[in-house]
């Protein structure tokens, strides 16, 4: 399926999906202001960072512990200051790791919990190492690894929101009719009087037949011929090809 946002997607949902060879559009009722309600329901993050050249034959693990000690605690001031419990904190630790005298980095979890100790080091060289055999088809399992950024991710979980389930009522869409004219559709090459709808009068079950307009303030959805909008029972619109 293809899911569908912003307040024009969905007029050019149903054409796109088309293209793609796919038989289902998604289009929350809400499409226009998707980003913003994903926003205001996803879990509250931040990033911190800290610089420190290393190598996981030499390396200072009291430097590297007192780096996370610093960031961790900076992570729980900052998410507490915006009102999250302790409880409600999960703190991940990540390092940027290379092989000697290469130049890219990729990214690698850590131990999360604990000081890092001698006995981590080959379980974080060979995490390196998989990784880059993962992504690059080969590996060097007798280098040692360099590890230079050291990451620590805070995330205050929000409460996960209720979604509303809305009950089934007729298929029949006449009662949301609000006009008819003529709309062009490249599939006809033509003018044709088509339905349009009031978006907001559209209930749980009902069905739109193309080819039609659906009109709402946050966003028009395009129901092509040939192509059947039906309202799910979380109020979202499903699009049949």
């Amino acid at each position: 399926a293809l899911v569908i946002g912003g307040g024009a997607g969905a007029i050019h949902g149903g054409m796109l999906a088309m293209e793609l060879g796919l038989n289902k559009v998604i289009i929350p009722r809400y499409a226009g202001v998707f980003c913003s309600y994903g926003m205001v329901v996803s879990d509250v993050r931040h990033d911190y960072m800290r610089a420190f050249a290393a190598n996981t034959d030499t390396i200072d693990l009291d430097a590297a512990n007192s780096i996370f000690e610093e960031l961790e605690q900076q992570a729980r001031d900052d998410l507490r200051e915006e009102g999250f419990s302790a409880e409600d904190i999960t703190l991940s630790r990540f390092a940027d790791v290379k092989y000697p005298s290469q130049v890219h980095e990729l990214t690698i979890p850590l131990p999360s919990k604990g000081k890092i100790k001698k006995d981590d080091l080959p379980g974080i060289a060979e995490t390196f190492h998989a990784l880059h055999e993962r992504m690059f088809s080969y590996c060097v399992r007798d280098s040692s690894v360099d590890l230079y950024h050291w990451r620590v991710t805070a995330t205050g979980k929000i409460p996960a929101i209720q979604v509303q389930e809305y009950e089934q009522g007729e298929k029949d869409a006449a009662a949301a009719l609000k006009a008819t004219r003529d709309v062009y559709f490249s599939q006809l090459q033509d003018y044709t009087q088509t339905n349009i709808y009031d978006g907001g009068q559209l209930q749980c079950r009902m069905v739109v037949e193309g080819p039609a307009v659906v009109e709402q303030e946050n966003t028009t959805i395009v129901v092509s011929p040939k192509q059947t909008l039906e309202v799910n029972r979380y109020g979202d619109y499903v699009l049949h090809l």
